[in-house]
């Protein structure tokens, strides 16, 4: 007969006839993180690595059927509206295998990655305008960067909006920078990474799994607004209990550019700019609207997540950062960010 008898930090084995012997040491957090940290780097390694040749692949494979497709030293030579479906197909599969392959290291299962409760209407509208309001502080402060990046002559530029012509031209473009993101970087980000580790503390999870997003951007100029909405996106998903809210704000918030601009083709430049001015406008009214209205209805929904004592949270962030393949991952986004601004 065994029987257990429970230490500070490890289990003792009762067996009969030979007394109480020593159980295995249980794991601290800190050794668990480490776990999860190792994990996770090691999927993003293979998820930089699939962003490198699977595209190149994708084309390969289109050219059977689209001889009117050129390589060039690596780099394809396309329709427009072939490029959205390359871009399509690229993201599907560099986000799909990474996402299972955490999910096996780990042991998640579907309902932890993908928490589908349906939202209410009166948590998911206000939110969107949420994150609207913070992608236009996200921008204003990724412009003042670019104002002092300029003071010592680096010009960094991010990524411009894909250009559309006609319907299906949108429809294409829709799908690629606002409907695929939406999903597979909730997915990852908001889903695998933040739910995963929300067991260390969510506001531990939030942290991490939001500076992941933002530096796999790889560009300085969107830093600060994948930082800021990012960070707010994990919030909601957090406050929510379900990831269907971010990836509705994401999508939001990634089509409305490409309508307006898509709308506002062969205007004059001031026109543009200034559309684009109301627009700001219209999503801090949008914020202001949804704050004001969940802190009347839903008033503990801004309450600060629980947090351990910054000591704490300090050794935790040491073990997650600290593991050679998460290591290596961050080094080598910061080192992609210092190229992009040459």
């Amino acid at each position: 007969m065994n029987e257990y008898l429970d230490g500070p930090d490890r289990e003792f084995v009762y067996v009969q006839g030979y007394g109480f012997t020593d159980g295995p040491r249980k794991p601290d957090m800190n050794s668990m993180i480490r776990v999860y940290s190792n994990a996770l780097g090691c999927t993003l390694i293979a998820f930089l690595a699939l962003q490198n040749f699977v595209p190149l692949v994708v084309v390969m494979l289109m050219r059977m059927g689209n001889p009117a497709i050129r390589i060039y030293n690596n780099q394809f030579i396309a329709s427009s509206d072939t490029i959205e479906v390359i871009s399509i197909w690229s993201s599907l599969i560099c986000y799909c295998l990474p996402i299972l392959l955490l999910c096996a290291f780990l042991h998640l299962g579907a309902h932890t990655v993908f928490p589908r409760r349906l939202p209410r209407a009166g948590e998911a509208l206000p939110a969107a305008g949420l994150v609207l309001a913070s992608s236009v502080i996200g921008s204003m402060v990724a412009m003042l960067l670019s104002a002092l990046l300029a003071l010592v002559n680096l010009h960094p530029t991010g990524p411009g909006l894909p250009e559309a012509d006609n319907v299906r031209s949108l429809m294409l473009a829709a799908a690629s920078s606002a409907l695929m993101p939406a999903i597979f970087e909730e997915l990852l980000f908001r889903g695998a990474i933040l739910q995963s580790l929300r067991r260390f503390g969510e506001p531990f999870a939030l942290f991490c799994s939001t500076l992941l997003f933002a530096l796999l951007h790889r560009n300085l100029v969107q830093f600060p607004n994948a930082f800021i909405t990012g960070m707010l996106l994990g919030f909601l998903a957090l406050r929510t209990g379900t990831l269907l809210v971010p990836m509705l704000c994401h999508f939001i918030n990634n089509l409305v550019p490409l309508l307006l601009n898509f709308f506002l083709v062969g205007l004059p430049e001031e026109s543009v700019s200034r559309a684009y001015i109301g627009l700001n406008v219209v999503y801090l009214a949008a914020g202001v609207v949804g704050a004001l209205y969940l802190l009347r209805t839903r008033p503990q929904f801004f309450t600060p997540l629980h947090r351990d004592v910054p000591r704490a949270e300090r050794r935790k962030l040491s073990a997650f950062f600290g593991s050679v393949p998460l290591l290596a991952v961050v080094v080598l986004l910061v080192v992609q960010i210092i190229l992009n601004l040459f």
